[in-house]
C-alpha cells in the first residue's frame, strides 16, 4: 500500500485586503507621523500645527493593528457582491456635503448626506435612518460651530436664514 506524502491542500482561504487594509493604515499613520514631526506639538489647551497630524497618525496606526488582529482570527472568506449602489450614493453624499455646506449651511448639509449615505444600504428603516441623521447634524454644528468656533453657518443663505 502507497502512502500519500503530498501536503494537505489548506481549506480556508483567506482574504488578503485585511491584511493589505492593515498594513496600508499603519504605513500612511507612520508617513504622517514622520511629516508631522516637524511641525509644534502644543497641548490639548494650545493645539500647534502637528498636534492633529500626529494624533490622526497615532489612530491610523491603531486601527492598522486592530485590522490586522481581527485579520488573523477572522474565518473563510465568503464572496460578497459589489454594491453598485453604494459606490455611487457615497460618493454622491460626499459632493453633495462639499457643494451645499456654504450655501445650506453645516446643519442641513450633514443631514442630507446622511440621508444619502444610508440609502446605499436597503436594510435600514426610514425613521431610524431620519434619527441618526438629526442627531448626526445636531451634534456637527454643535462640535464644529459652537465648540471649536468654525466660521460654517449652522443654517445657511439658501434655507433664507
Amino acid at each position: 500500500m502507497m502512502q500519500d506524502n503530498a501536503p494537505l491542500a489548506r481549506t480556508d482561504r483567506r482574504d488578503p485586503t485585511a491584511l493589505y487594509s492593515g498594513l496600508l493604515f499603519i504605513a500612511f499613520g507612520i508617513g504622517f507621523l514622520v511629516i508631522g514631526s516637524g511641525y509644534e506639538f502644543g497641548t490639548a489647551r494650545q493645539m500647534g500645527p502637528g498636534y492633529f497630524p500626529r494624533v490622526l497618525s497615532i489612530l491610523l496606526i491603531a486601527l492598522g493593528a486592530i485590522v490586522l488582529l481581527f485579520e488573523r482570527h477572522a474565518g473563510e472568506h465568503k464572496e460578497t457582491p459589489v454594491s453598485y449602489r453604494a459606490l455611487l450614493l457615497i460618493p454622491l453624499a460626499a459632493v453633495v456635503f462639499a457643494f451645499s455646506i456654504r450655501g445650506a449651511g453645516i446643519v442641513p448639509a450633514v443631514f442630507v448626506s446622511a440621508l444619502i449615505c444610508s440609502c446605499a444600504s436597503p436594510e435600514l428603516k426610514a425613521r431610524i435612518v431620519v434619527l441618526v441623521a438629526a442627531t448626526l447634524a445636531v451634534f456637527s454644528g454643535a462640535v464644529f460651530v459652537k465648540g471649536l468656533g468654525l466660521p460654517i453657518p449652522l443654517v445657511g443663505p439658501w434655507l433664507g436664514m
